[in-house]
């Protein structure tokens, strides 16, 4: 159960960075990383908890649900085949990530369809999908060190033979 702790973190995160107009990517981020450590079935389910929880808390007029099989299939692709031995080169599906989020909630929150028209002005967008970018970036291996010093405090075992594996022990 210490996910829920994570899960906690990344809604307060969201949350934190909504009521600075920045639009962080708390859910994505953790559906990546529980995906990448417990297989997509595990990243859908606490990642669909963490965005329904925000959107709601939000009060947004469209979802970022449907990304969700998006980011796990990105995760388990990752996985097999990414760079986990480092937490600096996390950076990269951060970056991915927070740019998916980031583009599907201006969209969703600012376009109609007749006529088509943008609502937020240009610029507005444009910083905040760059603040979006390098938030989720920086967050990236923020998280998966965060995740990996409190699997060490906490001694789980699914971290310590993911770490081992890595380490070439």
């Amino acid at each position: 159960m210490w996910w829920v702790i994570w899960l906690f973190l990344a809604i307060a995160a969201e949350v934190m960075g909504g009521g600075m107009t920045l639009l962080f990517p708390g859910a994505f981020l953790l559906a990546f990383s529980m995906t990448v450590v417990y297989g997509w079935l595990t990243g859908m389910g606490i990642g669909a908890l963490a965005m329904i929880t925000t959107e709601l808390l939000f009060g947004r007029d469209g979802s970022t649900l449907w990304l969700l099989p998006v980011i796990c299939g990105l995760a388990e692709i990752w996985r097999k085949r990414g760079d986990c031995a480092m937490a600096f080169t996390q950076w990269l599906p951060g970056l991915v990530l927070s740019l998916l989020y980031g583009a599907a909630t201006l969209i969703q929150e600012n376009g109609s369809v007749l006529p088509f028209a943008f609502r937020a002005p240009m610029a507005g967008a444009i910083w905040t999908l760059v603040g979006t970018v390098v938030c989720g970036a920086i967050a990236m291996p923020l998280t998966i060190w965060g995740h990996d010093w409190l699997a060490d405090k906490l001694e789980l075992a699914q971290y310590r033979h993911a770490r081992l594996k890595r380490d070439g022990n």
